[in-house]
């Protein structure tokens, strides 16, 4: 979601088939918001991924019902094993607070290993509509069997025989509220085929956008660009720093590289300002310098660990050289000296006992 500069993730880790039961409690205590007033005051959509209902207090899952219905905060669940439906010993979502604001209803009926692909029955929904689905791959897993709600509108079903909705959304109080029921979570395309397709990354930014009631991109290639360019930029920027921080461990002088580092940070600033404005055409044409100055900065950062590295190469050679030589000076010595020795048949010793 970092690849929108329009979305800032607030994450709070509650995994508990990955985590156990211990580390997900600890993580809600320490993360969670300590009042209602904080939550809505400081958030727009609640995200539920593949998280068990049980690790919740009451407290809280009233709490974020309350803010969907009361308040208007958008609220989206989607697929894994402890969510909706719930699994083995999690209970389902339906019978906790949280299941007034969901689309659906489900039943604990696993079908679990199950590809399958998703097949759109609201094209003109602002959802539906903001990607090309068509050329979306298959999905893998959906955890629960579940039927839409009365009031609930069915975006998109599974092309399975049941025709189980794959994304429901329904009106609650001042609140939008989006069930997706496949699994999302990964980003190996290995596991979920859905995560290598292209536009992946901007399914998960519209994913958070359309509960909250802004707007969608109009242009979903243009967005898909400069997206992809935001995405591209963070990765750049980690492989100079880390270029950066290890020049410096050998005392690189990586002051010019630092300069155009944080221009090109600067320029960034001000194309994810103009983004979230929709001034596109500005925001691409900063993000395209910011990319410029960093690619210089890459080079002058690894002209300045080359720099540092040859004194450290040189000392290395010429030590080597010089212990080489060494050696081969005390060989060659020796090997001179033997000349001086003659061969001959007895020792004295040996003489002196033939006598003896």
């Amino acid at each position: 979601m970092s690849a929108d500069p329009s979305l800032q993730a607030y994450p709070v880790p509650a995994y508990l088939y990955g985590m156990g039961d211990e580390d997900v409690r600890r993580s809600l205590r320490t993360y969670m918001p300590r009042t209602y007033e904080k939550l809505v005051a400081s958030y727009d959509v609640i995200h539920i991924c593949d998280s068990g209902a049980s690790s919740y207090t009451p407290t809280w899952l009233r709490w974020m019902a309350d803010a969907v219905i009361a308040d208007g905060l958008g609220f989206v669940m989607s697929g894994g094993a402890e969510s909706f439906g719930g699994h083995l010993t999690q209970p389902p979502w339906g019978d906790t607070s949280v299941g007034e604001v969901l689309a659906v209803d489900c039943r604990i009926t696993p079908l679990l290993g199950r590809f399958f692909k998703m097949i759109v029955t609201k094209p003109d929904d602002p959802l539906m509509a903001s990607l090309p689905f068509e050329t979306a791959p298959a999905f893998h897993t959906m955890n629960t069997e579940a039927s839409p709600k009365e009031g609930a509108l069915t975006l998109a079903v599974a092309d399975i025989p049941s025709r189980d909705p794959v994304a429901a959304v329904i009106q609650v109080g001042q609140g939008r509220s989006l069930s997706f029921t496949p699994y999302i979570a990964s980003t190996r395309a290995s596991t979920v085929p859905f995560a290598g397709w292209e536009f992946h990354i901007d399914f998960v930014c519209n994913l958070h956008i359309y509960p909250a009631q802004i707007p969608l991109p109009a242009d979903y290639l243009r967005t898909h660009i400069l997206r992809n360019k935001l995405a591209q930029y963070s990765q750049l920027r980690k492989t100079v720093i880390d270029i950066l921080a290890f020049a410096d461990m050998f005392g690189a002088n990586t002051a010019q590289a630092d300069d155009r580092t944080t221009s090109a940070d600067q320029k960034m600033a001000e194309a994810r300002a103009l983004y979230i404005t929709k001034e596109l055409d500005e925001s691409e044409n900063l993000i395209d310098q910011a990319f410029a100055g960093l690619e210089q900065a890459q080079i002058l950062a690894m002209k300045a660990k080359d720099r540092a590295l040859i004194w450290i190469y040189s000392i290395e050679w010429l030590a080597v050289t010089g212990t080489a030589m060494a050696c081969g000076f005390v060989l060659w010595s020796l090997m001179v000296r033997r000349r001086i020795y003659k061969e001959v048949g007895a020792t004295r010793l040996t003489t002196q006992t033939t006598e003896t």
